[in-house]
């Protein structure tokens, strides 16, 4: 029997003793005057964040409360600070000073004088970027191909869920910035995913079973300046896997005079994949719920939204069929499809499309 049958029919009714509706709150007429002593209000409150590390391991029995664990509110949370992490790392790129000298121009009349050297000319902003981008599609396939040394190390030095418990990453482990938007933009196209880790042979299962590394993310992010911080153990793993260095705009600036791009050959074009993606941090950005003190309550009406769509539309799957819904529920539908394990048994509980055997 379905794990979702008895669920239906309660999903279209929301429990009485929650008021999700923020209209029909009754607010106080007056507040107290803030103390100069008084506690320092931290926005995004750490608590949003409290249930992230709620991530279903492979030994737990499927039932409707392993399938509900994720996507959670917290989740969703360090997704919007990954994405506004993204969006400063596009602003950095933008600000770097880059200048390009065009080659000479080709002309066929012979001259006396000899043509003068171009003067060097700044790179346009969106260039810049776009500069990144294949840097970091460079990288990224460097550290995918020495990800099975990654793997066997964390395995041995960082897992402990037992040998039949899917592999997660610590912040130990955790590759750059640059690194994590392109894998955030491969494995959100489920196809090059799977055909990006069956490339890796033996790997192939350990990889589509993790899940995109929230709790990891959360603990390195500064929520101030959202920004990316690695501890130097997660630095020179990746330093030793690549022989790079860890920070791409330091990369950009002086780059190594040879780089391998490693031996696994992915046929996504991973730069359209990352471009496909502007738009969300964009739109995240504008709408800051990150930044918001109503993040929360957003979050949890987002995800009941989510789930009652799927809930009358399972075969739903397309971008198409989800681009035109609100903001909250695409952020959870991104979330989910970040632990391909976890997103395909829930499609096929519910009735969608049935996945394959990996």
């Amino acid at each position: 029997m379905p794990l979702f049958k008895n669920f239906r029919s309660g999903a279209k009714v929301v429990d009485q003793a929650v008021n999700l509706d923020p209209h029909t709150w009754t607010l106080p007429s007056s507040y107290k005057p803030a103390q100069p002593d008084g506690k320092q209000t931290i926005i995004p409150d750490p608590r949003v964040f409290s249930n992230v590390f709620s991530i279903p391991c492979e030994t737990e029995a499927q039932s409707i409360e392993t399938l509900l664990a994720y996507p959670d509110a917290s989740h969703a949370a360090v997704h919007l600070a990954l994405l506004e992490c993204f969006r400063n790392l596009r602003a950095g790129a933008k600000a770097l000073d880059v200048e390009v000298i065009q080659p000479p121009s080709y002309d066929e009349t012979k001259s006396a004088v000899p043509a003068s050297p171009s003067e060097p000319t700044q790179l346009p902003a969106s260039q810049k970027w776009d500069l990144l981008i294949k840097l970091a599609v460079t990288r990224f396939t460097t550290w995918w191909s020495g990800i099975e040394l990654l793997l066997n190390h964390a395995n041995a030095y960082s897992h402990h869920g037992g040998s039949r418990a899917a592999l997660q990453l610590t912040k130990d482990y955790l590759p750059p910035l640059d690194i994590l938007l392109v894998w955030y933009a491969l494995m959100l196209n489920s196809e090059a995913y799977d055909a990006a880790c069956d490339a890796q042979g033996a790997n192939a299962t350990r990889l589509k079973s993790i899940c995109f590394p929230w709790p990891a993310i959360r603990d390195v992010i500064d929520m101030d300046k959202m920004q990316l911080v690695l501890p130097r153990s997660a630095q020179k793993l990746f330093t030793n896997i690549t022989s790079q260095p860890c920070d791409i705009l330091e990369y950009i600036q002086s780059p190594p005079a040879y780089a391998d791009t490693g031996k696994v050959r992915i046929e996504t074009d991973l730069f359209s994949e990352v471009k496909r993606h502007e738009d969300i941090m964009e739109e995240s950005h504008k709408l800051l719920w990150i930044r918001s003190p109503a993040l929360q309550g957003s979050l949890i009406r987002a995800g009941l939204e989510y789930l009652d769509f799927h809930l009358r539309e399972p075969n739903a799957v397309e971008e198409e069929m989800v681009c035109h819904q609100s903001f909250g529920l695409r952020l959870f539908w991104r979330t989910h499809r970040l632990f391909p394990r976890q997103y395909k048994t829930f499609l096929k509980e519910i009735g969608g499309i049935q996945s394959e055997p990996t």
